[in-house]
């Protein structure tokens, strides 16, 4: 079986150059409206350091907690283990932040700004600032609620 961390390495690498390729898309963008040179240059640097910083915290707690070869490691409902611990907070971290950017800052609205340098092929950016907004809120809560669900099934032995 595959060793857990050369997956989030090949997770890095896919999203490294997913956002190469934005970057790219977006030089058109900026050169017809140089009012969004500084967000394009935001959006890709948020872009790498999530697809850096994700995969390498979740790289990290898979490796220590013990679960290399688990795939399914962060789904684990032993919170006794403190990176099993660590890994569903970060998940909880994660949505919180998800729905502050989805909600408080504004995050949809901003982005679509940029939308022509996004594929068009299922991509939730093609339901408008408001469908974009309800994605990004109902895809979270639907994922902590089935987590949350797994921890009180589990607890409940």
């Amino acid at each position: 079986m595959v060793r857990g961390e050369y997956f989030w390495v090949l997770v890095i690498a896919r999203g490294l150059l997913g956002s190469w390729r934005i970057h790219v898309r977006l030089r058109p963008i900026v050169a017809a409206d140089p009012t969004l040179a500084e967000g394009a240059r935001t959006l890709v640097r948020t872009m790498v350091a999530l697809v850096v910083i994700l995969p390498t915290v979740n790289g990290c707690l898979q490796y220590f907690g013990g679960f290399s070869e688990d795939p399914g490691w962060w789904a684990t409902n032993d919170l006794g283990n403190p990176y099993a611990l660590a890994a569903f907070l970060f998940q909880v971290i994660f949505m919180i932040v998800v729905l502050w950017w989805t909600w408080l800052a504004n995050g949809p609205a901003r982005l679509l700004k940029y939308q022509a340098a996004f594929s068009t092929a299922q991509n939730p950016m093609m339901l408008g600032a408001r469908g974009l907004r309800w994605f990004l809120t109902l895809v979270p809560l639907v994922f902590m609620t089935v987590r949350v669900i797994q921890l009180l099934k589990h607890s409940g032995h």
